[in-house]
């Protein structure tokens, strides 16, 4: 905000609203002079900006997956014993539902994997307490690999700006279990492309559906895929460049060819050390990363080309 103050020549500016609870400095602490419309990635997310500037301009544009790592899965056989798993931040507290799932899932005959930074300690509280069919992996830059040893996904996340890991899963077709935590949810169907309950007990009877082999779901019509959300931005490009946001004429980009990360040029990454989501989407496009206390000085002694601020 205090950088757009200083630059003569005045682009077109959208910010992405992610969250949809308030937190100090989020993008409704600071004006909107310089912004043409705030894009959410959620109804959830579009309702919190709202709820803080009412008249501003929004849009709906959800995050998008890239199906060229997080492919559809092959239909995997169906063994003795299920095995599902959750990745994301293992944080302590009730942030991400991990204590629920494990509530869940430890009387259940699956097995079952958390994979992710252990911020909570929840491998040694499931040793502490003989927890057999839970496992506790650390955090892998490479979530897929792991997507395709499971037979399901669960997440118990109470709330969601949009639930990244969620979308992952269902756009792999792997069958996905959920408490109803907003963001992602708005793009799916009970029982149709996942199996989504409002209380943990209505969770636990969907997962012991699924167990059964009472349910049988169809992802292949969910979109949630990255070449959605780029047509969607680019479409939003073309129309800020002609005026307000739906004043001209619906574009439809009708082609996005696949592009090739740039060879040997200094493309200089800033973002927080484990937020990995945005690491993750910058793989094979970045030669170096900086957090963003460093970034400066990281630029004085790199001097990169390219400077990607995914902070």
């Amino acid at each position: 905000y205090n950088a757009l103050k200083r630059i003569n020549f005045k682009p077109k500016i959208y910010e992405v609203v992610h969250n949809r609870m308030g937190f100090g400095g989020d993008s409704t602490s600071y004006g909107k002079e310089f912004t043409h419309v705030a894009v959410c990635v959620s109804p959830d997310a579009e309702k919190y900006f709202k709820s803080k500037m009412p008249t501003f301009p929004t849009i709906v544009i959800p995050n998008g997956v890239d199906t060229n790592t997080f492919a559809v899965r092959p239909p995997k056989p169906r063994g003795a014993r299920l095995v599902g798993g959750f990745t994301g931040r293992l944080e302590g507290g009730w942030g991400k539902g991990v204590p629920d799932i494990i509530e869940i899932v430890k009387d259940l005959p699956i097995d079952f994997e958390l994979v992710g930074t252990d911020y909570g300690g929840f491998k040694k509280q499931i040793q502490d307490r003989g927890i057999k069919n839970i496992k506790v992996f650390p955090y892998s830059p490479n979530p897929e690999e792991a997507y395709k040893r499971w037979d399901f996904f669960l997440s118990m996340s109470p709330a969601e700006g949009f639930g990244l890991s969620i979308a992952e899963a269902v756009m792999m077709h792997i069958p996905t279990v959920l408490l109803n935590c907003g963001g992602v949810c708005h793009y799916l169907e009970d029982h149709v492309s996942a199996l989504i309950g409002d209380t943990p007990e209505e969770v636990r009877h969907r997962l012991w559906q699924l167990i059964n082999d009472e349910v049988s779901l169809d992802q292949s019509q969910v979109d949630l895929s990255a070449v959605r959300m780029a047509q969607s931005y680019e479409d939003l490009y073309v129309k800020l460049k002609g005026g307000a946001v739906g004043a001209t004429k619906d574009v439809r980009v009708t082609a996005i060819k696949a592009k090739t990360p740039p060879q040997n040029r200094g493309i200089l990454g800033v973002t927080p050390e484990l937020w990995h989501g945005v690491r993750r989407s910058l793989r094979g496009w970045c030669t170096d990363y900086a957090p963003p206390s460093q970034a400066i000085k990281f630029i004085r002694m790199h001097k990169p080309k390219v400077v990607v601020f995914g902070c």
